[in-house]
């Protein structure tokens, strides 16, 4: 079974200097680091001092002023791990929740890889490399987003993520036995009466005849069973969840489900085990609501009742919003204004806000990190556009369980700097998105445009009424994003 440790504390903390693009270093530093320990979730570097006005209004840390200008840094922390090291061939995996910056990350002196995407998880193995009943070292370099000619080749997000550097959500280490459970997506329908559940078998080292069991619990409850499956998995190296594996699929009726509304945000337990030989591997739990959101011509609806969405949405501000209380404020506040649906804004938010729209009932409209109003986006460089699409799939591997979760959107105002030469990229993350959750549709939050046809929404944004009145076909939903 699974093990987590949380490596989140204070660690020790080096602010470098470095060349623009520089490559990733190879050697980790052995003197230099700052007496002042540094938060893990946090960061060193967030708005400049003038943004904050002469109170300090993004200064949330008081770290020395020297940090803050810093364009570079290192992250240090010794560890002895508090989880059991498995027997082969069980494996150890070190995770990231999110890590602002180009990270490149070592363990005990040898590099176990680098890290483009400022807001998505990443992990890697260290089986190898972990000593146990022993102390370990952990080193992050953390540097600028590489660019070229000035523009951005992964998406950034907006006002926040340009200027936003460190380790600014979770770090664990994590057991993880093989085979294991590498993904569950359960995907519900109202109109058809039935649950879906993919579940994604993953091996490492070794082959094994394992047996794959659903069941859906509502509290303690077991409210519907989707029977076993046998499965030989077969195994050559470890993957990542979400990645390539043996994929079983579960299906039963279920017409007696209480379906999840922002009225009733009703919330179910799928509970997957995996067993080899009788005995019970591993156990992997999914929350979700039972509810389907579609298009009928220019409306939405949501489990068969016509839905108009009221919306609000902003930029990420940074550590003061970082909090379960913070997104259960402002959805309370929004929905005593009539608001029943936000876009997370330009860029992917932390998980606790999805967390909490699906306890509270509020829609979500789940905002990539590319943002193109500032034109800073290197549309004719190809590695940019697989960088997008890398992003995507992080993104809707992250998320989609969520029942809050109604569209995935994936840019923000990229045409408007872009122009009509960038729509097959933009259909390509749409590609993405569809390839990974069919359930769900894509919307492009761009100014007055519908992607040549391609998007399901015509999105206004920044138009008035009248001019909406002239340039809306009534061939799909209008929508006004701002």
């Amino acid at each position: 079974m699974r093990t987590r440790q949380m490596l989140d504390g204070l660690w020790e903390f080096l602010p470098v200097g470095t060349a623009p693009d520089a490559p990733p270093p190879a050697d980790i530093p052995r003197a230099g680091f700052a007496a002042e320990r540094i938060r893990v979730p946090g960061y060193w570097r967030t708005f400049p001092p003038d943004v904050g006005g002469d109170w300090g209004a993004y200064d949330h840390y008081r770290y020395p002023p020297e940090w803050q200008a810093a364009p570079a840094a290192w992250y240090r922390l010794v560890f002895r791990p508090a989880v059991p090291v498995p027997d082969p061939p069980g494996r150890v995996r070190m995770g990231f929740d999110a890590v602002a910056g180009h990270s490149t990350v070592f363990l005990n002196g040898q590099a176990l890889g680098e890290n483009a995407d400022s807001f998505l998880p990443f992990a890697f193995d260290v089986t190898n490399l972990l000593r146990p009943d022993a102390d370990n070292e952990l080193c992050v370099h953390v540097a600028p987003p590489r660019t070229r000619a000035g523009l951005w080749l992964q998406p950034c997000g907006s006002w926040v993520g340009w200027h936003m550097r460190g380790i600014w959500q979770p770090v664990w280490l994590e057991t993880v036995p093989v085979p294991a459970i590498a993904d569950v997506f359960v995907q519900p329908s109202v109109r058809r009466q039935r649950l879906v559940v993919d579940v994604t078998l993953d091996g490492a080292g070794g082959a094994a005849d394992a047996t794959v069991r659903v069941a859906i619990r509502d509290g303690e409850r077991v409210v519907l069973h989707l029977g076993e499956q046998r499965a030989a998995v077969a195994v050559a190296h470890h993957s990542t969840a979400g990645e390539a594996g043996t994929v079983l699929r579960f299906e039963r009726a279920w017409p007696d489900a209480r379906c999840w509304s922002p009225e009733d945000p009703h919330l179910y337990h799928a509970r997957v085990e995996l067993a080899v030989d009788g005995r019970v591997v591993d156990t992997h739990w999914v929350r979700f609501g039972f509810r389907e959101f579609w298009i009928d011509a220019t409306r939405f609806v949501l489990n068969g009742r016509p839905l108009r969405l009221f919306g609000d949405s902003w930029h990420y501000m940074g550590v003061a919003q970082q909090t379960p209380a913070y997104a259960r404020t402002w959805f309370t506040f929004a929905r005593q204004f009539g608001v029943n649906a936000i876009r997370t804004h330009a860029m992917p938010y932390p998980p606790c806000y999805f967390d909490v729209a699906d306890e509270m009932g509020m829609l979500l409209i789940d905002e990539t990190a590319i943002y193109g109003s500032a034109g800073t986006l290197a549309f004719d460089a190809p590695e940019f556009w697989e960088a997008c699409r890398d992003h995507v799939r992080r993104l809707v591997r992250r998320d989609r369980n969520h029942p809050s979760v109604i569209f995935w959107s994936a840019v923000n105002e990229t045409v408007w700097k872009g122009g009509e030469r960038i729509f097959p990229g933009l259909v390509s993350l749409m590609e993405t998105a569809r390839a990974l959750d069919p359930t769900r549709f894509v919307s492009f939050d761009e100014n007055d445009c519908h992607v040549g046809g391609a998007a399901v929404t015509h999105a206004g944004h920044y138009g008035t009424p009248q001019h909406w009145e002239r340039s809306w076909r009534r061939d799909r939903p209008l929508t006004d994003p701002d």
